[in-house]
């Protein structure tokens, strides 16, 4: 084996093609041939060719015997320049490829037994990779859990022929890979490994029909078949038997969290929150965020207002987009987020939003090779991003998790009583009988007999759970049963969302399920293709796994309640943001853009894709239901939730026709 560093061994047109690009997200990809077949060069360079846009600072080549890996660079923080990958460790003879940013650098350097600074392979500089490497070696497996960060790791041990492969626990860097029984390729992206030579691109049906049903549970399946995502904290490894994979980490079920009072817990959550905001500044290009009016960007762009402050920082280092809406008045946000951008002196961008509408300039703003998933408001996005890319801006902030972490239905009015905060409870079951429009008795049914049936008699709420569940998947009218019934995806799934053992609580256990849920998981993977494309990185301070294992040791009723969403972040956050903006977060989504678009821009797009429907000439979709179901929508404004997915399938399925 031998490290070929940047001296493009695999021809000239492929490294010209990489470095000509200025976009901003690395990535990685190789051929392991356990059969002892040699693996060709052109070959790991298609996989290069069909994502360029992952390496702007250049593609990094190793080849050895019966293996290959390319490295896509993206420098994002100063200290990656240094970086030389694959990184052949002198020590061990491993082979290392990593997309990451690590956080807590410090405690990993003093782990393993060195100082920041000191000198590391080729550098007098420690970079990322460095400590990776040195984890992999010293802990194996293991290194996942004990690495806090963004990370996706590839490791090819020549001497033991075994690849490991390391996925960050909250699944924030995507790694897919396919096995043949006795060669793997491993990649960032899908479409990489699609362009591999004799790799064919059968559609996998069965994630097709989870598609239309919005079942989001398949944690390792993709849009083709034998290609497979490797799960958030888990580990891929393979050898000549073939792939196994294990889990790296877990929620530590046993640790809760035992202060004074709640204002000690806002001020520990306010502390752990600083700190995931400080990590993902760390960036030699210019930072944007896109900020609305709710509390989980709000909170990202105060806090780093303040930190920038703290370090007597230029605030304009630092751009705002936001949505502007005016004759879609309804949901311009900019009266909340505005006071966010005075008070810290940011540069602020308005994003002319009323006529990026869903499916504007078809197809461009379609799906992915990848799959047919893809968020409603993808055209108003990219644009915003596009304009970030112009700006300079190589870096996004974002608070996509903020919801599933702080917020979402998860409350717990049991926890309330067992605590002795009677009036507290008497306030969530008014507010949520109010919201509702419900009963008395019912309100009390579902925040308090329900889960106190839940607590006791646990065999009968997962029986309960599958029930709601399965109403929950049902389907839409013009998909197809026997569609359904050949792909297995008839009947409801009789497994619960996996939570650890020893996990105890009603609420507890849903907030797990909610914050390392396959759908949360399936919107990073999107969100991190789109800023790709664009030609951004992107990074989520409310997707720090410090922050996942402080909110779920925390007592949940003083995480979120019915009549105080997010309580705990408004408490932490008070100080941070400005008092005119907490007073008035609240997050509105842009449904009229949405509507705009189905009822009228896109009306008769709609009924042109559905007039012949591939997706219908495959026996996936009744045409006839869908044109009806499209005609309603403009008569009447009603609409189904899935009609979105049978667009996108077919938008997906006309992109790339399936083989």
């Amino acid at each position: 084996t031998r490290l070929e560093g940047r001296q493009r061994p695999f021809g000239w047109a492929v490294w010209h093609l990489a470095t000509d690009i200025v976009r901003d997200v690395s990535g990685l990809c190789g051929i392991v041939d356990f059969s002892g077949r040699p693996v060709r060069g052109q070959d790991v360079e298609a996989m290069v060719a069909v994502a360029p846009y992952r390496g702007p600072d250049g593609v990094g080549w190793w080849r050895g015997e019966g293996a290959a890996l390319a490295f896509q660079a993206l420098h994002v923080t100063e200290e990656s320049v240094f970086e030389q990958q694959p990184l052949v460790d002198p020590v061990s003879g491993l082979v290392v490829a990593a997309d990451a940013r690590i956080d807590d650098r410090e405690g990993v350097a003093r782990a393993l037994g060195f100082r920041l600074g000191d000198r590391h392979a080729t550098n007098e500089v420690t970079t990322d990779l460095d400590l990776v490497v040195a984890a992999v070696r010293a802990w194996g497996i293991d290194a996942a859990a004990r690495l806090v960060g963004d990370f996706a790791i590839v490791a090819w041990d020549p001497a033991e022929r075994r690849l490991v492969a390391l996925r960050d626990p909250m699944g924030m860097r995507p790694l897919v890979y396919r096995w043949d029984g006795r060669r793997l390729h491993v990649a960032s992206e899908v479409r990489q490994i699609l362009a591999a030579p004799d790799v064919p691109a059968r559609t996998f049906e069965p994630a097709l029909a989870a598609h239309l049903l919005n079942d989001f549970e398949h944690e390792t399946w993709t849009a083709y078949e034998d290609v497979f995502q490797v799960p958030a904290g888990h580990a891929l490894v393979v050898d000549e038997r073939g792939p196994t994979l294990r889990r790296t980490w877990e929620v530590d079920p046993e640790r809760r969290l035992r202060l004074a009072s709640e204002a000690e817990y806002a001020e520990a959550f306010r502390e752990v929150f600083a700190t995931a905001v400080r990590c993902r500044l760390r960036s030699r290009r210019g930072v944007g965020i896109l900020l609305s009016g709710g509390v989980d960007s709000g909170s990202v762009a105060s806090m780093a207002g303040l930190v920038l402050r703290e370090r007597a920082a230029d605030p304009a280092a630092l751009r705002t987009y936001s949505w502007a809406f005016r004759e879609l008045s309804e949901v311009d946000e900019r009266h909340v987020s505005d006071h966010i951008v005075a008070h810290y002196g940011f540069a602020s961008v308005p994003i002319e939003a009323d006529e990026r509408w869903p499916l504007r300039d078809f197809p461009k703003h379609g799906p992915a090779r990848d799959g047919p998933f893809c968020g409603v408001y993808q055209a108003l996005i990219e644009h915003a991003l596009a304009c970030a890319r112009k700006d300079g801006v190589g870096l996004m902030l974002v608070g996509l998790r903020g919801d599933v972490l702080v917020g979402e239905s998860v409350t717990d009015t049991l926890g309330l009583l067992a605590h002795g905060r009677w009036r507290a409870a008497a306030r969530e079951v008014q507010t949520f009988r109010r919201m509702r429009g419900t009963s008395l008795l019912a309100a009390l049914r579902r925040l308090v007999l329900v889960p106190l049936v839940e607590e006791a008699v646990p065999g009968l709420a997962r029986r309960l759970r599958r029930g709601r569940r399965a109403d929950r998947r049902r389907a839409a009218p013009w998909v197809r049963s026997e569609f359904l019934a050949r792909t297995g995806m008839d009947a409801a799934r009789q497994d619960t969302p996996r939570v650890p053992a020893g996990l105890r609580g009603v609420a507890r256990r849903a907030r797990h399920a909610s914050v390392f849920g396959s759908f949360p998981l399936a919107v990073m993977t999107w969100t991190e293709r789109l800023h790709a494309e664009v030609g951004l990185a992107f990074a989520d301070p409310w997707s720090d796994r410090r922050l996942a294992e402080f909110v779920l040791a925390t007592p949940p009723w003083m995480v979120n309640r019915v009549d105080e969403p997010k309580r705990l972040a408004r408490e932490a956050m008070r100080g941070v943001i400005p008092d005119a903006a907490l007073r008035g977060t609240a997050k509105v989504p842009p449904t009229p853009l949405y509507r705009r678009a189905v009822e009228d821009r896109a009306a008769r797009l709609i009924m042109e894709l559905f007039d012949e429907p591939v997706a219908e000439a495959l026996g996936y979709v009744d045409g006839e239901i869908l044109r009806a179901h499209a005609a309603e929508i403009r008569r009447d404004g009603r609409d189904e939730p899935a009609f979105w997915q049978a667009i996108t399938l077919e938008m997906w399925l006309r992109a790339f026709p399936p083989t």
